[in-house]
């Protein structure tokens, strides 16, 4: 593994000595950068691929300060299937506590985006051209899923997106509207709060988005067949609507080839093993 470099991307040091440690007991040779600073997330991830764009290494390893590696086969195992697959992006799963049960792991050669989590890069994709990741800024927050539109920049590019028969633990984060309520909402009452928010979420959308987000959805007042996705209470998840509409007006035509693409849940569990989520 001569021609790979690790990079990670954060505002925090909370979780960084337990990934450190990880790295020097497992790959202990390896180069890292660590972008650390107060900035926006979109900031430091694109800080990061500058830094890494003067490297020499042929394979970027992204990932995320709140994961940690648990053996010494899940970087060499992605960065084979990589190789073996002629993936751009190879993503892994992950696990979110230290009882686990792995049984066979699900792989794939052409899914849809890679998990933030862990991004290995076959960075000849960019030709020397490293990108620049816009933000999307919505009721003054940057609305991130930089893995999503990160994986859609590599499909346009021509690279493919592989998932990989291996693994790493992953601190589990829920936001508190994600959370699966203790109570199933009868579908009929779902429909017509979901209904009800989406009128309000698209009414309000053009004057929450920053004016440099909306001048990237050009179409948006236009676009009558806007997919809205809805979280289990009926909300709208705000977040991830905005991220489809983005990329269906960036991407045009090939916005459908990408998302019809098959796609993984990549969490390892004791009930169950990684499951199909096409």
């Amino acid at each position: 593994m001569d021609n790979i470099i690790i990079g990670v991307y954060t505002h925090r040091v909370k979780y960084l000595p337990i990934l450190l440690e990880s790295i020097k007991i497992y790959y202990p040779n390896l180069p890292i950068i660590v972008q650390i600073a107060n900035k926006d997330i979109t900031d430091n991830f694109n800080v990061l691929l500058d830094q890494l764009g003067k490297t020499k290494y042929k394979y970027w390893l992204i990932i995320d300060d709140d994961v940690e590696f648990l053996n010494d086969n899940c970087i060499p195992d992605a960065l084979n299937y990589s190789i073996e697959n002629n993936t751009s992006l190879t993503t892994v799963h992950q696990v979110h506590d230290y009882d686990y049960n792995i049984k066979k792991l699900a792989s794939n050669n052409d899914t849809s985006f890679g998990w933030g989590y862990f991004m290995l890069i076959d960075s000849t994709i960019f030709k020397n051209d490293i990108p620049v990741i816009d933000p999307l800024i919505y009721d003054g927050k940057n609305i991130a899923h930089l893995d999503i539109i990160f994986s859609y920049l590599i499909q346009e590019l021509g690279g493919k997106i592989g998932l990989a028969p291996t693994y790493l633990k992953h601190e589990c984060h829920y936001s508190k509207d994600q959370k699966e309520g203790s109570l199933t909402m009868p579908k009929n009452m779902l429909e017509k709060i979901a209904q009800k928010n989406a009128k309000k979420f698209i009414e309000k959308l053009p004057q929450k988005l920053h004016k440099n987000s909306l001048k990237n959805i050009k179409k948006i007042l236009k676009n009558t067949k806007v997919k809205l996705y809805v979280l289990d209470n009926g909300d709208i998840d705000k977040y991830k609507t905005i991220v489809h509409i983005y990329l269906k007006e960036k991407y045009k035509e090939n916005y459908l080839k990408y998302t019809s693409k098959i796609n993984y849940n990549t969490i390892i569990n004791n009930t169950k093993n990684t499951l199909n989520e096409k």
